[in-house]
């Protein structure tokens, strides 16, 4: 398929492309860190996988400045880029505005995480790897806008709830 043929799709079978590509996306991902993880251990994994995820933050939220023109600003612009992100159709996740000035996000359900566990996998430490990517992607989106941590795997998660993370618009 040719990216001008989705012109002709209906819009039932762009809906099934979009749920085939957060699929494929999703198992790329996960076959990607496995296989480094196979090779080199989980350490190095997830060394490797932070420093792409981190690079991809920027690049994505870039992506996504270009083709959409929020009217937004500071917070409520981070919120509504993360709807357009593709790489959260990954995962289940929340965001709320505390204030102007602060919102809270959270993964309710972790594709990857609860993927490992299924096929007989140990979580494994994504704090770095999801610190950079969201750091790079909200100060890319607005330099003002910090992250703070709140907690993630392995240190604390429930089965419902997998991590959470704050944005602060500090002037």
């Amino acid at each position: 398929m040719r990216i001008d043929e989705i012109n002709n799709f209906s819009k039932e079978d762009i809906i099934s492309l979009l749920k085939i590509c957060r699929k494929g996306m999703r198992f790329q991902d996960g076959f990607w860190f496995m296989n480094v993880e196979d090779l080199w251990g989980i350490e190095k994994a997830e060394d490797i996988d932070a420093n792409i995820w981190s690079k991809y933050g920027r690049y994505e939220a870039g992506l996504i400045l270009k083709a959409f023109l929020f009217e937004e600003k500071g917070i409520q612009k981070l919120i509504k880029a993360i709807k357009y992100a593709p790489s959260w159709l990954f995962f289940s996740y929340s965001i709320e505005q505390v204030s102007e000035t602060e919102a809270i996000f959270q993964v309710k359900d972790c594709l990857a995480q609860s993927g490992r566990l299924r096929i007989g996998r140990n979580i494994f430490n994504c704090r770095k790897v999801e610190e950079g990517y969201l750091t790079n992607f909200a100060q890319t989106i607005d330099p003002k806008i910090k992250v703070e941590y709140g907690f993630s795997p392995p240190e604390k998660y429930f089965k419902n709830l997998w991590c959470s993370w704050h944005f602060l618009y500090k002037e």
